[in-house]
């Protein structure tokens, strides 16, 4: 199997535009290169210098709002019957795949037990994977102190739509300490916050009002 990311020497003259349509065929796939890296697409680029270059799936775009949703992962709708139930073993087979972090991390419930893997939309797992390898590499390991869900058919706690862990694109962390509401602030590491945001995630902190979610990070917005 391929590498998920490999590292690229810049050459001179190289900009994040040139490089986007060098290794990926296109050039607009450049401000994701750059985000993924770190910088801004007009940021200055110098001989010699490493970036890190995943395959194209990695540089999904993050949907906006239900419709974008639908259209990029699956229409939950059709597995639901009129009395709210889903067909779980068909959905859950259109849509799961498996990621491996290369690190134990504790179950919030139970917490005498831990993983290393887990469920989540299968067009993610080469998004979620280098998430997990930068938490690893950046020596984060410590911050990750529980584990609290991705996939999870289930509705919004505030809403009757449908929650993003129904289509295993959103994740908990560290919930015991980040719940959600505005009256606590919660204390997810800024770190966690910056690699979640650089692979294309929304962070819950960052929605206002109720909706207030410093445990959970969706790879969508507006929604």
């Amino acid at each position: 199997m391929a590498a998920t990311i490999r590292t690229y020497a810049v050459k001179s003259g190289e900009t994040f535009e040139s490089i986007a349509a060098k290794r990926y065929k296109d050039e607009e796939l450049a401000p994701r290169v750059a985000r993924f890296n770190g910088f801004t697409e007009d940021a200055e680029l110098v001989a010699g210098m490493a970036l890190r270059l995943p395959v194209a799936a990695v540089l999904l775009p993050t949907p906006n709002g239900f419709d974008e949703i639908v259209a990029a992962f699956g229409d939950i709708r059709k597995f639901v019957n009129q009395e709210g139930k889903i067909n779980a073993a068909k959905w859950e087979g259109e849509i799961l795949g498996k990621v491996t972090v290369p690190f134990r991390v504790k179950l919030g419930f139970p917490p005498s037990t831990t993983i290393t893997r887990f469920s989540c939309h299968k067009q993610l797992e080469p998004t979620f994977k280098p998430v997990f390898e930068d938490i690893a590499g950046q020596g984060l390991r410590s911050s990750i102190r529980t584990w609290d869900g991705c996939y999870n058919y289930r509705m919004k706690r505030l809403s009757g739509a449908f929650s993003t862990h129904s289509w295993g694109i959103g994740i908990d962390l560290n919930a015991s300490t980040n719940p959600q509401g505005t009256s606590v602030k919660g204390d997810m590491d800024p770190a966690i916050v910056g690699i979640f945001r650089a692979h294309g995630f929304q962070w819950g902190g960052d929605i206002k009002g109720k909706s207030y979610d410093p445990m959970h990070f969706q790879f969508c917005t507006g929604y």
